[in-house]
């Protein structure tokens, strides 16, 4: 199929239907948006763990799942360096990783790619991921998305995020 700059598309790509961009206002939204999942935590309970490890096991994360983490920290982000290597050590893979993005700080995430505990990604990418996965692949296609786009591509459906882990000072 053809792109409104006459460039011929494949019709999927790993599975996912694509529909080229035919111009600005070419596509009128339909449907829904789907809301964030209801949770709260009741005076007897406390939502601090002691450790990632812990905070793993609570949320049940599992081999194929997805989790997503935000960037506002950028290239300073220990974050996802430390969950990832949790998730390695206990033996989870397969995980579609949902960043907002990824930066050179997070080039340890290779040796995971490499393993098969992350097998799809979903995201900016930036630094020695991106150049990785441009020249090596992951089982999944790469699938890019702004900032904007991703926040959409959550609340239309596109992605569900199982899991996110957030920086945080306070809790």
């Amino acid at each position: 199929m053809l792109n409104a700059v006459g460039r011929e598309i494949p019709e999927e790509i790993g599975g996912r239907k694509l529909k080229p961009y035919n111009g600005p206002f070419s596509f009128k939204p339909k449907g829904r948006l789907h809301p964030p999942p209801l949770k709260a935590v009741f005076p007897d309970e406390s939502k601090l763990l002691p450790s990632i490890k812990d905070a793993i096991k609570k949320v049940g994360l599992e081999d194929g799942m997805t989790i997503s983490f935000h960037h506002h920290l950028r290239n300073g982000d220990a974050v996802v360096n430390m969950v990832m290597e949790e998730i390695a050590k206990m033996g989870i893979k397969d995980i579609k990783l949902a960043p907002t993005a990824l930066f050179p700080v997070h080039e340890p995430l290779i040796e995971h790619i490499k393993n098969g505990v992350i097998t799809s990604i979903e995201g900016s990418l930036n630094g020695p991921i991106g150049e990785y996965v441009s020249k090596h692949g992951l089982k999944e296609p790469v699938v890019l998305r702004s900032h904007g786009g991703r926040a959409r591509a959550v609340r239309r459906g596109d992605l569900h995020i199982d899991v996110a882990f957030i920086a945080a000072p306070i809790a």
